[in-house]
């Protein structure tokens, strides 16, 4: 589906762009520019890979319009998971990692833009 929303509005913008900046949406009709641009992609696409890849990738391009097997549960707990990795719970090891360190003693609350140095 986002798929087909996404080429809606890219063929949408460009046509209105097109026609805001006084030119006439016929003249973007070239059936024969299509042809040698399409031939073009896809004979270099046959020459670049094996034929297994190039017909995996004929068989794939139908996924594009098959809704997605990962859903948005999934992408909330990778990022909950990239967050625990990632962002140590020190404030101390935080800066650390920043590339910072402290100047003075650890204070209580939030640090102050001068109460830390550059290490």
């Amino acid at each position: 589906m986002n798929t087909i929303i996404g080429l809606v509005m890219v063929l949408g913008a460009c046509a209105l762009g097109f026609t805001m900046s006084g030119g006439e949406l016929m003249a973007l009709w070239q059936p024969n520019e299509l042809i040698i641009i399409g031939g073009a992609a896809f004979g270099a696409l046959i020459m670049s890979n094996p034929i297994p890849i190039s017909i995996g990738v004929l068989k794939g391009f139908g996924q594009l319009f098959v809704a997605s097997p990962f859903k948005k549960t999934l992408y909330l707990e990778l990022l909950a998971l990239l967050y625990e990795i990632f962002i140590p719970s020190s404030p101390t090891t935080r800066l650390r990692l920043m590339g910072l360190s402290w100047v003075g003693p650890f204070p209580s609350s939030r640090p102050g833009p001068c109460s830390i140095a550059m290490l």
